[in-house]
């Protein structure tokens, strides 16, 4: 029970009872493992790969098929992943086994935490030795030179800085190299000049942090959160992703630029349809203003009008079915109103391009003006398409035709 309560109080699963993972757990102590080896269970598989961690009362289910992983064919557990030690053993507290559990996610003992447990110290041990490329030492040599000032509030950044500075001067210094018992000597020699008179350690160096306080921020930074995470981007990734972003930029850049292109070329189509429309005048009446001068709409509805009495004379089923455009509804033009305009332009077209060669068989001369301008109104209204150019000729149309009927009058 003593065993299964400090599994539960390394995991901080502080919502399950010891008693409900006592039938789960219990093979495996009679089997010689410790909690050590539990709780390393509890965080990878056999294979090495991390186990998905849930912290909940609702799970004992998931718990069980983490041990699962860890029996055999004929069901009897497998070989620790951690072998007991006489410090720890098979059975022990909860304060005594947290180390463990920084271990496997780290594997290296923070150097500004100040250990308290033996395990702790081990880690603590081999972490300096590690930093300080102390190969020629063992870590038990090492330990008995360290435990006291370990226990006496020190860290790993401490004990560094004590070996690569003096404890009498305060200035920098060598630090201890060599292997051996030459190694040993001098660092002994070197903390006992960071010890009192009575050889107690002095105050640490450097700031230091509780385990408790240390696994709480690191707890709620999610740094024991071993789920498997998804490596980031790399830079060619990101690059390319890049290159996409500019690439779709320019291409909605070119989108926009070719809808305004197509829209002024409506407009400017729109335009030279109106202007050939204008032109329709009798030869005696025509008045045509200047290239670099522009009619007014007054002048145009005008000029339209008499366009269309025109028309009358030359084509009067283009005037029918231009007299039915503009009485139509705005709403009404559709896509089937503007193919039966473009047809009935097309017709008209043809009809002008016979009318010109007759006259051109005729009288051995070029196109008459009026022959000219009916060509070139056809063949420019002949490219209407739905949409606003439809819309702006409705316009101008209607406009024409009620000055027409009002001359008539």
């Amino acid at each position: 029970m003593d065993a299964a309560r400090a599994v539960v109080g390394m995991q901080r699963w502080n919502d399950i009872s010891a008693e409900r993972l006592c039938a789960e757990l219990l093979p495996f102590f009679e089997a010689g493992w410790c909690v050590d080896a539990v709780v390393a269970a509890l965080h990878r598989r056999p294979d090495g790969t991390p186990q998905m961690q849930v912290r909940t009362s609702s799970r004992v289910d998931l718990v069980r098929y983490w041990l699962r992983q860890w029996r055999g064919p004929a069901g009897s557990p497998l070989r620790p992943p951690v072998e007991p030690s006489t410090d720890t053993g098979s059975v022990a507290v909860a304060d005594d086994q947290r180390a463990p559990l920084h271990l496997l996610q780290r594997r290296k003992w923070p150097s500004s935490v100040v250990p308290e447990t033996p395990d702790q110290t081990r880690a603590a041990v081999r972490a300096l030795a590690e930093s300080m490329r102390w190969s020629g030492v063992t870590d038990h040599e090492l330990l008995e030179l360290v435990a006291p000032f370990f226990g006496a509030g020190w860290s790993v950044d401490c004990l560094r800085h004590a070996m690569t500075t003096s404890g009498v001067t305060r200035q920098p210094a060598a630090a201890p190299a060599g292997s051996g018992a030459d190694l040993v000597d001098q660092i002994r020699r070197r903390l006992a000049t960071w010890a009192s008179k009575r050889g107690y350690p002095k105050r640490p160096p450097k700031e230091t942090l509780r385990y408790d306080d240390w696994f709480g921020k690191q707890q709620a930074l999610g740094t024991f959160d071993v789920r498997e995470r998804r490596p980031g981007p790399s830079r060619v990734q990101l690059e390319v992703v890049r290159q996409v972003r500019r690439l779709d930029e320019d291409r909605r850049r070119r989108r926009h630029q070719d809808r305004v292109a197509t829209a002024r070329w409506h407009d400017r189509k729109a335009q030279q349809s109106l202007d050939a429309l204008a032109a329709l005048l009798p030869p005696d009446s025509r008045g045509r203003p200047a290239a670099d001068e522009a009619p007014d709409p007054k002048t145009r509805h005008e000029r339209l009008a008499e366009g269309i009495f025109y028309l009358e004379a030359t084509d009067t089923a283009l005037v029918r079915w231009l007299r039915s455009l503009a009485e139509m509804d705005l709403a009404d033009i559709g896509p089937e109103a503007a193919k039966v305009t473009r047809l009935r332009m097309r017709d008209a077209r043809e009809r002008a391009s016979l009318a010109a060669l007759e006259q051109m068989g005729a009288a051995g001369e070029e196109l008459s003006e009026v022959a000219r301008a009916l060509a070139d109104y056809v063949s420019g209204a002949a490219d209407l398409e739905a949409g606003h150019e439809v819309r702006d000729m409705w316009q101008q149309l209607r406009k024409a035709f009620k000055a027409h009927d009002r001359t008539r009058r």
